[in-house]
């Protein structure tokens, strides 16, 4: 992991700058200290030997108090710096400070990582469902199926028969229809039953989906209570991971578990979330709000 980190030490050293002080902290020819960037790469890797000023000489040791250390210039590089040093002043009570740069603004002397994190990544167009994938109180690796399967890029029976992986793709849930995304987690008998049975738990009124999109409509749709969003979003995702993982259990081990064996395991999972995240003021009903209805009773016929 470290060496990892250690290969990003020319991408950080773009967004470090210094404003200059007194100058003897700040390297002469490896920081930012001018607009031209480091000048070990603006004058180039020989250009020490001619000035005659050392590579691991600060920015202090190369003014005497009423000049600069530097030779005439020999390059346009050399004479756009010497430009600028004739506007540059040290200040011998002032300590230089290092500032990491900022999007859209000056540089500031704190990190940020969400400001960081948006100058590295590429950006793209924002997706209508995000809010539905990562949202305050999701578990993460639940919303990372989610966010697959929005991306259509689950591995399912049907796509890797077209892949040339498998001859089958006969779901292993019901074990009649082919497995296909919107078959898997919404159509599927045995999945239909556990969103029945969830459904009603949430007391919600049961709605068939049919496809993904009208899926991601209902979780976009508002509740008939505010705070039941958001628990209504932690049960729509750890249901979806609840098919997969059930639905892997089939396929690599043989084990096969009954739809309400799989909602008790469902079920718990659920407590611990809601148990986990009580702190968060906008999630604190949501234990309440799933034990409304705690007697478990088998899915309606």
């Amino acid at each position: 992991m470290w060496k990892q980190m250690l290969k990003l030490r020319p991408t950080a050293k773009t967004f470090l700058s210094c404003s200059l002080g007194n100058g003897k902290s700040c390297s002469f020819w490896y920081d930012t200290w001018t607009p031209f960037g480091d000048l070990i790469t603006f004058l180039g890797a020989d250009e020490h030997q001619r000035i005659g000023l050392p590579l691991d000489s600060t920015v202090a040791q190369a003014h005497t108090g009423i000049g600069w250390r530097i030779r005439g210039a020999r390059t346009q590089n050399m004479e756009l710096l010497l430009i600028h040093l004739t506007e540059t002043t040290l200040s011998e009570n002032v300590k230089d400070i290092y500032l990491w740069a900022k999007p859209n603004g000056d540089p500031q002397d704190r990190f940020g990582f969400s400001d960081t994190w948006n100058m590295c990544r590429l950006s793209a167009q924002q997706v209508h469902w995000h809010n539905q994938v990562w949202f305050t109180g999701s578990i993460p690796k639940h919303s990372f199926i989610m966010w697959l399967c929005c991306l259509d890029r689950m591995p399912t029976l049907s796509r890797l028969r077209n892949w040339g992986i498998v001859e089958d793709d006969t779901c292993h849930l019901c074990e009649i229809y082919f497995e296909t995304k919107d078959h898997l987690f919404l159509t599927c008998p045995y999945s239909f039953d556990l969103w029945r049975w969830c459904l009603r738990r949430l007391q919600m009124p049961f709605i068939d989906f049919n496809t993904w999109e009208s899926f991601l409509l209902w979780l976009k749709s508002p509740s008939n209570e505010e705070k039941m969003t958001p628990i209504k979003l932690i049960a729509a995702q750890a249901v979806i991971y609840s098919i997969w993982h059930e639905r892997n259990a089939r396929i690599f081990t043989g084990i096969r578990t009954p739809v309400e064996g799989l909602f008790a395991q469902l079920d718990r999972r659920i407590r611990n979330t809601c148990s986990a995240r009580h702190c968060i003021l906008k999630l604190q009903d949501m234990l309440m709000l799933w034990f409304r209805t705690s007697t478990i009773a088998p899915p309606p016929s």
